[in-house]
């Protein structure tokens, strides 16, 4: 099991209580954020930063990170 978390802040309080919870059940994390990590980072098995800071550029960094880690995590867990 595992949780992908999105914030362009890194410190959306909300993913951030949802990553103290899930590292307490030992589930496996990854994160992407901004330039800017904010608390993500520490709590994050793996943190994926984007060199942007504004919500909009980070946002559109994502995209394509995300599809990415989605078809991996598929192949991995959903194989064939």
């Amino acid at each position: 099991m595992f949780l992908l978390a999105l914030s362009t802040s890194g410190s959306s309080a909300k993913i951030v209580h949802a990553l103290g919870v899930v590292r307490a059940l030992d589930v496996r994390t990854i994160c992407l954020t901004g330039k800017t990590d904010g608390q993500m980072a520490t709590l994050c098995d793996v943190c994926i930063r984007v060199p942007c800071a504004d919500t909009v550029d980070v946002q559109e960094r994502h995209l394509p990170i995300y599809h990415a880690l989605c078809i991996m995590l598929e192949e991995e867990f959903f194989p064939d």
